[in-house]
């Protein structure tokens, strides 16, 4: 029996060079959300986006003021044709 249920969740960091830091280099966090199985998880995908920025203290803005939003964009192959821009305004 074969299954095809894949999640990854990976944070990290990397060090960038910086000339205009005066220790001439800055820190830049990443993160990466994965999911693949035979159905669509763009919920567990976005209650995980919604958790993060939860924790971050950013709010979830449709109006487009401050905090966070989903933008729909246009796509051919992710999760049954949901692609979305996160767009993070003033905080």
């Amino acid at each position: 029996m074969w299954f095809l249920f894949f999640k990854l969740f990976e944070v990290s960091d990397v060090v960038l060079k910086d000339s205009q830091r005066d220790v001439g280099a800055r820190n830049c966090r990443n993160l990466c959300a994965v999911y693949y199985n035979k159905s669509p998880g763009f919920e567990l995908v976005h209650g995980l986006l919604d958790r993060l920025m939860q924790l971050l203290e950013v709010p979830l803005d449709q109006s487009g003021s401050k905090g966070y939003f989903l933008k729909p964009c246009e796509g051919s192959f992710l999760i049954m044709h949901k692609y979305f821009d996160i767009l993070l305004l003033k905080l």
